[in-house]
């Protein structure tokens, strides 16, 4: 049986260090000796509020088809840890992720912190392992997700001029900002000086402000528009149509990094090669089918444009408004979830009741029945019971299942429809 030993010791580790990492993430750096091959490295890095873990899935998939070698290091993972760290679109395995764990947990007991409050977190560990792994096979490319915001994300640490920003939300408002603004300025200063920063959709108000906050920095903004993507006007199948913005953003990220290294592909072998690539991406939990009669769709969507986004490929991919069970985190804004969702005339909504990780239904139940044509809502006492609720419910009034609002519950949802035991799951 593979030693899982530091795996577990890091999943047993408390997820965020306390004060700001960057200085003693760069030591670790130092003490692991990754700062020679770092300086070697051009990564590109992918920040935002919605789709940043798509957009990271479709430009490592885009590269991987154009002959490249990547890694790739997204958060959080779905089911195991290993999930957060792929070579050329593989997990790595338990010895290896367990070695280089191992590795740097013997360098952290050796570092003296620069005040005695400070702390490591999980991220730091495992991101300093996740680039362990990739010195060891050193790819063509790394694909990097940020973990939270930019500015003060350790992966801001990780040279590479080619970044995306996905998109901008309120959330984590206590460590970014409490304006969608401040939030914008956060997670763009993950673009180094010099570099190239391809931004998602944003209102205008916001376009302006970054465009002028970017060329103090002296970074080159590009405000993608989907429209105009050549790749993406033939036929392709509905999902990646409902994912166009996520694939234009993929498609500018692999094309400026190129152009950065001097490799110039024929644009019709480019043009083929990329559709292949993003239409054969599976999304996991992004609006993903669990199981049939009744279609059970499960999405990890925990933010209003998110959740939005979701009801809305259901209804797309089905022509119909789905069942909605929704479990949505205790710490997450749930008054605006709430409002973003009652103006979507959902029919069925059913609910976990008293559950230690969501927010209690009547909460959103009371903005529910405001509605002009108030949903039925359903709370039963576990999650398994409201999954099977709402199964039954959907057969009888042949209508689709979506299961969304956080992780936890698209996950379980998983689990119950494909069989697939809890106790594997890495839970952090």
């Amino acid at each position: 049986m593979t030693d899982r030993s530091a795996i577990n010791r890091l999943l047993a580790h408390p997820k965020w260090g306390n004060g700001i990492a960057l200085e003693r993430f760069d030591r670790l750096l130092d003490a692991l000796d990754l700062k020679p091959w770092l300086n070697t490295i051009d990564a590109i890095k992918i920040t935002g509020s919605n789709g940043k873990g798509t957009v990271a899935l479709f430009t490592s998939a885009l590269l991987q088809h154009l002959s490249f070698s990547t890694g790739t290091y997204t958060s959080p993972h779905l089911f195991r840890l290993n999930e957060r760290i792929t070579l050329n679109g593989t997990s790595v395995d338990d010895s290896l992720l367990n070695q280089q764990l191992g590795h740097v947990f013997d360098q952290l007991s050796q570092l003296n912190l620069s005040a005695p409050e400070e702390s490591f977190g999980g991220f730091e560990i495992l991101t300093a392992a996740a680039l362990l792994c990739f010195q060891t096979s050193d790819p063509d490319v790394l694909v990097i997700e940020a973990g939270v915001g930019g500015r003060y994300d350790i992966t801001r640490l990780i040279p590479g001029k080619t970044t995306a920003l996905t998109s901008i939300d309120l959330e984590h408002t206590q460590l970014l900002g409490s304006t969608r603004e401040l939030i914008l300025y956060d997670k763009s200063d993950l673009c180094p000086s010099g570099g190239h920063l391809f931004v998602g959709e944003l209102d205008a108000p916001l376009r302006r402000k970054l465009d002028v906050y970017a060329s103090l920095r002296d970074v080159t903004v590009e405000h993608v528009v989907p429209q105009d993507d050549p790749v993406l006007s033939a036929p392709t199948p509905s999902v990646l149509q409902h994912n166009r913005a996520n694939a234009t953003l993929s498609l500018r990220l692999c094309e400026d990094w190129m152009k950065r290294h001097s490799i110039v592909p024929k644009p019709s072998d480019f043009n083929q090669r990329a559709l292949k690539a993003l239409a054969e991406t599976r999304l996991p939990l992004r609006c993903e089918k669990i199981d049939e009669n009744p279609s059970i769709f499960a999405d990890v969507a925990h933010t209003p444009a998110a959740l939005r986004r979701a009801i809305e490929m259901v209804r797309s991919l089905t022509g119909k408004t789905p069942i909605v069970v929704l479990g949505i985190g205790i710490a997450k804004d749930w008054e605006r979830i709430g409002d973003a969702l009652a103006g979507l005339q959902l029919t069925h909504i059913h609910f976990v009741e008293d559950h230690a990780t969501f927010v209690a239904p009547d909460k959103l139940a009371d903005i529910f029945a405001q509605t002009t044509i108030p949903p039925e809502l359903k709370i039963m006492p576990t999650m398994s019971g409201a999954f099977e609720s709402a199964a039954r419910s959907a057969q009888e009034k042949r209508l689709p299942v979506l299961i969304t609002g956080s992780h936890l519950i698209a996950v379980s949802a998983y689990c119950h429809f494909t069989g697939m035991a809890s106790s594997d799951l890495d839970r952090y």
